[in-house]
């Protein structure tokens, strides 16, 4: 399978255009392949203008609306704006509340809680507000186009009702005045709701007075993942530099900084606000963008920050626990991923299920379950439109809304069953496997040994990036390079005036190595006045992996040595002949190899199979080869796991607890593991209680080889093997500074199962 796809475009680069410009021809064809060609229009994307937004007339309903508005306001009479519990839909109840504020008239604003109401316009919330009083105009802000029912029961009630929306409209439309750019689709109308508010803001004044709402409809753009081009472009670039320029109060307290770009939106700005909506009430976050009162905002994002860690845990949580469900599955079957449980926070099923997309190639929807109504949140990928699929079942569902790649949907429980079986069958009968399987499209390949520094600050002229204006990705040959630790997670490739950096990526280092192909972003790093290109080391692929030694190989299976057991006896030896089968489904299968001449005898099987060394080559359960496999590999979503070395029998043991098939390869041997003498380990011990007098944080296993290597040479493996048995033996400790602490206890080396495992092998040649 080619992993790597180099992105194309029709169009020919233009060297006179490239000088014209002053763009590099690089950088010409990164806007290429985003459709970007002619001068005009490539100047107007690099240089948004606000004179090129569309009048907001041209969107349906538009003018319609602003005649409602305006009479409803001369006349004095109750409006309600109708809002939506997520980062969009606060922002814009944000920007409506405000205007209507501005102009004196009498409006208040009414967001559901998600977990008490639900998404939406519902007769439940009705009731709600109905209880208060019957506004004389309603006006709906990211909802209401899927509501036609209970915008009915508002009009026999009296109230006129405008609803502004952005989601895909389904078959029955609410007989009102409808503000929603999809109906028609003329011009531009990949708007977020915020972006529709917005325009109705400046259908109701003008263009300059919308510039005091630029920044919030920015946050929304780039937070609710709507294409990052046209008007949302224009949206978000200007909005964010009026934010630089002058930060509202509660942005600011929030993050804690005067600047923000996309990303800041997208990981820090976003998140916090929708928690609120996700946990509890998203009301209060509307005054996060319209309070400059420093007590109020204190309040509020204390309250936020604290929401946004416990949403994380929650998160963290359900992912966890999709996982554990996902362990019975057969991956060659299922192309949808849907699941349920009701110990599932409804408010972040959505982020739970993104994370869940990433690492599995597959459209998911995670439910939470409460009184046998199972309400849930779907994401997909790029592949697979989400509403399009859903909607083919759209009888089965209670209620059902969304777009492209996010939708929202309730089912009753007794028809999930129906529901999965019918869609994973069309997932599975229309797509093919490898859209299931990731592969890079990368816009062009870069040379560690250039000067990479002017493309970097080129490349920012791309900003603000996200969502249909992604960053560029590159691809990187390399011949092998050395990764030097970067606290215990991160690491590091440093050449003149570029570095490589990985981040959550320390697994990596291994198959970085070996001849393999990286995808990588591109930026400009500033640090301490001094500027540099930097890399950011996405995933790497293994193409060779000649360079590798089996010294490094035997240092990185050092963890399989902490478990101990006997020998298994449930572990069936299969042929060459018989794994080749196991191959014939495209998903389940592992070879696990932890020497040269075990990935030889995998390959004899296979020469197509992908490799990795240390980590996980493939986020799903593709058929591949897992070289020293890292401690925190996880095995138990593949069907078969086939092991072409035997390791020590304890770590069989454990694959056996966590895979679901077993199996040895013909012809395996035993791994090598080199002997370390009580002799060592005393040596080691002492030298590292005399390093421990002073406060000590434990460097990388190089930079710590060299401290204690004085007048001895210890081997990495010694070394390594040492630090594992003294972990055990709990005689070295760590405070929560990371401050090392070499304690004084009389142990019994058997005690350890690395020291056993150690002792038992080399004794016995392997």
């Amino acid at each position: 399978m080619q992993r790597f796809r180099q992105k194309t475009s029709s169009e020919e680069i233009n060297q006179a255009l490239s000088e014209k410009l002053g763009l590099s021809l690089d950088f010409l064809k990164i806007l290429n392949f985003r459709g970007l060609n002619g001068e005009a229009e490539i100047q107007k994307f690099l240089s948004p203008s606000l004179s090129d937004m569309q009048n907001p007339a041209e969107i349906d309903g538009m003018t319609q609306a602003v005649k409602i508005i305006k009479k409803a306001v001369e006349d004095k009479k109750r409006i309600l704006i109708f809002g939506d519990y997520d980062c969009d839909g606060v922002c814009a109840t944000a920007i409506l509340t405000d205007y209507f504020s501005s102009i004196g008239a009498q409006a208040l604003f009414f967001i559901p809680d998600r977990n008490r109401d639900g998404y939406g316009i519902s007769h439940k919330t009705l009731d709600k507000v109905l209880e208060r009083e019957i506004p004389e105009l309603v006006i709906t802000v990211d909802c209401g186009i899927s509501s036609a029912d209970e915008i009915e029961r508002l009009k026999s009630l009296g109230a006129q009702v405008i609803v502004t929306d952005h989601h895909e409209p389904q078959d029955k439309l609410p007989d009102c005045t409808l503000v929603d750019p999809k109906i028609a689709k003329r011009g531009f109308y990949e708007y977020c709701g915020a972006g529709v508010a917005l325009k109705l803001v400046e259908a109701l004044t003008d263009r300059e007075f919308i510039l005091r709402y630029l920044d919030i409809a920015a946050v929304a753009t780039i937070a609710d993942i709507v294409p990052l081009y046209g008007e949302n472009r224009i949206i978000a670039y200007h909005g964010l530099k009026l934010m630089n320029k002058k930060m509202r109060k509660g942005v600011f307290m929030l993050l804690n900084q005067k600047t923000c770009d996309s990303y800041d939106v997208m990981f820090r700005l976003s998140p916090a606000i929708n928690a609120a909506g996700r946990l509890d009430d998203a009301s209060p976050a509307v005054r996060l963008f319209l309070s400059d009162d420093h007590f109020e905002l204190t309040g509020l994002t204390q309250k936020l920050n604290a929401q946004n860690a416990v949403r994380q845990r929650l998160c963290d949580d359900a992912v966890f626990g999709a996982k554990q469900k996902l362990q019975s599955v057969d991956f060659s079957q299922c192309r949808l991923i849907a699941l349920y449980d009701a110990r599932w926070e409804p408010g972040i099923l959505g982020v739970a299920a993104s994370r869940l997309v990433e690492e599995f190639r597959r459209p998911t929807i995670l439910f939470s379950d409460k009184d046998g109504v199972l309400k849930g949140s779907a994401r997909s990928i790029r592949e697979i439109n989400i509403f399009e699929t859903l909607s083919r079942y759209a009888e089965l569902f209670e209620t059902f809304g969304g777009h492209a790649q996010a939708a929202g949907l309730s089912i009753k429980k007794e028809k999930f069953a129906e529901f999965y079986d019918a869609a994973n069958k069309y997932l599975k009968e229309n797509f093919a496997d490898e859209v299931f399987k990731k592969v890079i499209n990368y816009d062009l390949d870069l040379d560690l040994a250039g000067d990479l520094l002017p493309f970097a600050r080129e490349l920012e002229k791309l900003e603000p990036t996200g969502y249909g204006n992604p960053k560029p990705v590159f691809r990187v040959k390399s011949d092998g390079a050395e990764f030097k630790a970067m606290g215990a997670a991160h690491i590091k490739h440093s050449r003149r005036n570029l570095s490589v950096v990985g981040f959550s990526k320390a697994d990596f280092a291994l198959s970085a190595k070996c001849a393999s192909e990286w995808e990588t972003l591109l930026v400009r790093n500033l640090y301490q006045n001094a500027e540099s290109a930097q890399l950011i080391l996405r995933d790497i692929y293994i193409s060779d992996a000649q360079n590798i030694t089996d010294s490094d190989l035997t240092l990185a299976s050092v963890h399989c040595l902490s478990h101990w057991g006997e020998t298994p006896q449930n572990v069936a030896v299969v042929s060459k002949d018989q794994a080749a089968k196991f191959l014939q489904k495209p998903f389940g299968t592992l070879f696990i190899a932890f020497s040269k001449g075990g990935l030889a005898l995998a390959q004899s099987v296979s020469k197509d199979l992908p490799v990795s060394a240390g980590n996980l080559c493939a986020p799903n359960p593709e058929n591949q080869i897992a070289l020293v496999p890292c401690q925190n590999f996880d095995f138990r979503f593949y069907n078969d796991l086939v092991l072409c070395d035997l390791p020590p029998d304890g770590y069989i043991s454990l694959l056996l607890k966590n895979g679901k098939g077993l199996h040895i390869l013909e012809n395996a041997k035993k791994t090598f593991v080199p002997p370390v003498s009580q002799e060592t380990l005393r040596e080691i011990y002492k030298r590292l209680k005399t390093l421990a007098q002073k406060p000590f944080v434990m460097p990388s296993l190089d930079e710590l080889l060299k401290k204690i290597n004085q007048g001895v040479d210890f081997t990495a493996f010694e070394l390594s093997a040492a630090l594992q048995i003294f972990n055990e033996l709990r005689l070295i400790s760590k405070d929560n500074k990371g401050i090392i602490e070499v304690l004084n206890r009389k142990v019994e080396l058997s005690q350890s199962a690395t020291y056993r495992n150690i002792a038992r092998l080399s004794a016995a040649g392997g």
